[in-house]
């Protein structure tokens, strides 16, 4: 993205990542995908006690299902291991 933040169109740069909600009955996981136009939540799956590679995974299948996706989008993400993941590798290339 060359730190361009700011989109002209949508469904071209999308971000993911998890972030951790402390709870009563322990850590929640929620990985959510915001495209960089218009910064809008296009989906977001939440798990219980573990972080896994699946979180992920679901999270962009159904994201994918619910956009029309151009040729060349880029899905920046961090270098955690779900993201890191043959689950999430086989993804990215189908």
């Amino acid at each position: 993205m060359n730190r361009k933040f700011e989109q002209r169109h949508k469904n071209l740069f999308w971000a993911t990542d998890i972030t951790y909600i402390p709870t009563t009955q322990g850590m929640c996981y929620l990985c959510a995908i915001i495209d960089q136009w218009g910064k809008m939540v296009l989906g977001y799956h939440r798990i219980g006690a573990q972080m896994t590679a699946s979180l992920v995974a679901n999270t962009v299948r159904d994201v994918l299902q619910k956009e029309k996706v151009a040729n060349g989008l880029v899905l920046h993400i961090d270098q955690g291991a779900q993201y890191t993941a043959q689950t999430y590798y086989d993804l990215s290339r189908a």
